[in-house]
């Protein structure tokens, strides 16, 4: 999209004038896209993620070695090994210190992605309007909400 164009320049750019790598970009058709990503051929690429439910593994569990969503080619076997507890552990504080682990791999130690920002989701609603719940996909069935 040019959304994506324009962020993909901008970075470029920074990078340039930051850290003085020249790197170039390409805006390419979906079906290409999509093959270079699975095919892991490219140098760095662009990708995003969407949860697919309100629960950080959502976003972590795409980095599994064997998961078909990791189109980084990147392989950790202490992450996937800690993404196994976190899936069986019931008790949220030994959850969130486990994604905190998972975070530190991810992100901080071994790296394989960039996260360069987040989507927001913006809304007035009136008081009167009950049933809406914010949500990580910005989906709202009108069947749950009703006005008071």
């Amino acid at each position: 999209s040019e959304g994506h164009k324009m962020i993909a320049e901008a970075i470029s750019q920074q990078w340039k004038q930051n850290l003085g790598v020249d790197v170039g970009t390409r805006n390419m058709e979906w079906k290409v896209y999509l093959d270079n990503q699975n095919n892991l051929d490219y140098a760095i690429s662009r990708s995003s993620w969407i949860g697919d439910y309100a629960d950080p593994f959502t976003f972590f569990s795409i980095f599994r070695t064997d998961d078909g969503n990791n189109r980084t080619g990147w392989s950790c076997r202490e992450y996937d090994e800690l993404l196994d507890t976190v899936s069986v552990t019931l008790n949220r504080k030994e959850r969130n210190n486990l994604f905190k682990k998972l975070e530190h791999l991810l992100v901080e130690q071994e790296c394989p992605v960039l996260p360069i920002y987040d989507y927001v989701n913006k809304g007035l609603i009136k008081e009167s309007v009950l049933g809406w719940e914010t949500n990580i996909r910005d989906v709202h069935p009108l069947k749950y909400i009703w006005r008071e």
